[in-house]
């Protein structure tokens, strides 16, 4: 009888049972298909989009099943739970050179149908998780706030009220930092309004700020003083209000220097209140403390990986990782707090369009407004 060390166990059981058969690799994402075979979602991608023609059923590489592909596409097949979960027992017991730490990374879920109704979406252009009640709040072209649950459950819309002008919600934030319990609060951009709105949960305006300075406010971030920085698109700067909404200075300037903005989007903060600001002209992102002094500027154009083309929405982890979303490249990608590219936490079959906001979404998630396709996804890092 032969014996085997746990080591060699279980690199045959990799090499028999958890080896995708396109690619002869390790299951990297793997997806099953009803004919119960398992193959990588990437290779399963490339399998279909090789075909001449490209109808809307997938062939199995193995048995020749023909089998039906979700309106979603082939990322939304059923992911094959009992190999991640055989994989991911190995990976804890035994470490080998072949172990995948973390075999869901990449888009682990999305909701969102086009259209007007309620709890349909049209072009969302902002996005935030509350952690407190796992609610989802976006913002899209359809001048509205709908709250979602995590699944995608739509909740209620919300309703803003007592302002001058039609509602015109762009991005959403949601902070602590303004209120003196520590609970939640919303940060609104209102362009219609040219204003930013403090809100509760329910909709009610705490505060408005900027209304008579802003010209057209894009992104707002607060940090852990109650200071309010929200990007004026139309002037290319940063504005910074106290808490309760009193001017304090300008940060940036028109033009092509470090320190300078041509097209500022999208703005966060770190857990150091270091602020980050987004310049998809510029193809640059700008990491300033808080006193308004640049530390530093990275990004080139491009196509390749860790370069930009109209770096968009962006947020910030907890260990200080830069997340930044390309329109142009239609990416997600990740640095370092010093602006070291890390890699791209999408994959081009994730088939982002135009990701116009991301939000962290939890412990090791974040939440993405892609705009083109009219939904809300969430990855893994």
């Amino acid at each position: 009888m032969t014996t085997y060390s746990a080591l060699e166990l279980s690199t045959e059981l990799r090499d028999i049972f958890l080896t995708c058969a396109l690619c002869l690799g390790r299951y990297l994402k793997p997806k099953q298909l009803p004919c119960q075979h398992t193959f990588c979602s990437r290779c399963l991608f490339k399998w279909y989009n090789a075909r001449p023609i490209r109808g809307k059923s997938l062939q199995c590489p193995v048995c020749r099943d023909s089998v039906p592909v979700p309106a979603g596409g082939i990322q939304t097949l059923p992911d094959s739970m009992l190999v991640v979960s055989i994989m991911e027992y190995l990976d804890r017991k035994v470490e080998t050179n072949d172990s995948v730490s973390s075999i869901l990374v990449g888009l682990v879920h999305q909701f969102g149908v086009k259209g007007n109704a309620e709890g349909q979406l049209y072009k969302p252009l902002g996005v935030s998780v509350s952690i407190d009640t796992e609610q989802v709040f976006v913002a899209d072209c359809k001048n509205r706030i709908q709250v979602f649950d995590m699944d995608g459950k739509f909740l209620r819309k919300l309703v803003v009220k007592n302002l001058s002008k039609k509602f015109t919600p762009t991005f959403v934030n949601i902070t602590r930092h303004l209120s003196m319990d520590g609970s939640e609060r919303l940060v609104i951009s209102d362009i219609n309004n040219k204003q930013v709105l403090v809100c509760d949960f329910q909709g009610r305006v705490l505060r408005q700020v900027g209304k008579h300075d802003l010209g057209m406010p894009g992104g707002a971030a607060v940090t852990s003083d109650g200071q309010i920085h929200v990007v004026d698109v139309y002037a290319r700067i940063v504005r910074t209000y106290d808490r309760y909404g009193t001017p304090l200075r300008l940060l940036g300037r028109y033009g092509t220097a470090e320190n300078a903005f041509r097209h500022p989007k999208h703005i966060a903060v770190t857990k150091n209140d270091d602020i980050v600001v987004t310049d998809t002209t510029n193809h640059t992102v700008h990491v300033f403390e808080m006193s308004g002094r640049l530390e530093r500027a990275f990004g080139v154009r491009g196509k390749l990986d860790g370069e930009f083309r109209s770096p968009n929405g962006l947020t910030v982890d907890r260990e200080g990782h830069i997340m930044v979303a390309d329109v142009g490249n239609h990416s997600l990608l990740m640095f370092d707090i010093n602006g070291q590219f890390i890699r791209r936490i999408d994959d081009p079959i994730d088939d982002l369009r135009h990701p116009e906001s991301i939000a962290i979404a939890g412990d090791g998630k974040i939440a993405v407004a892609d705009s083109g396709n009219h939904c809300i996804k969430f990855f893994s890092f």
